[in-house]
């Protein structure tokens, strides 16, 4: 794993962060500009040249909020990544592959110790 890569593993906290408030902002806009529409444009007809720039806004904004709003749910933390990254090869390994085993031998001796512990006993 080289240094970059482990930088960017430790800053993903740090991107969600950013994309939050960013999808925070681009929410705010998006309803101050349905707020400008409907309250100077809401009653009238014909489309004037504000109405026509302040859609072409609410075009651009209300696609960055979509965006920002699924690249903010849709990023892992650095706790998720690191355990993307690490728990693949750890599991694969041959000590995780003997693993039930020595778990299985220990059991049967915690048992056997038990036994003679509580023969001894009666």
């Amino acid at each position: 794993m080289t240094p970059f890569e482990i930088y960017m593993l430790l800053i993903l906290d740090s991107i969600v962060g950013f994309l939050a408030v960013a999808m925070i902002l681009s929410g705010i806009l998006t309803i101050i500009l349905l707020i400008i529409i409907f309250v100077i444009y809401g009653g009238e007809a014909d489309e004037d040249d504000g109405r026509r720039r302040t859609g072409r806004a609410i075009k651009i904004v209300v696609p960055a909020f979509v965006f920002f709003l699924l690249a903010a749910a849709l990023t892992p933390s650095t706790k998720i990544a690191i355990a993307m990254y690490v728990i693949p090869p750890v599991m694969n390994s041959e000590a995780a592959k003997k693993a039930p085993d020595i778990f299985n031998k220990s059991l049967e001796l915690i048992d056997k110790k038990l036994d003679e512990s509580l023969g001894n006993k009666k």
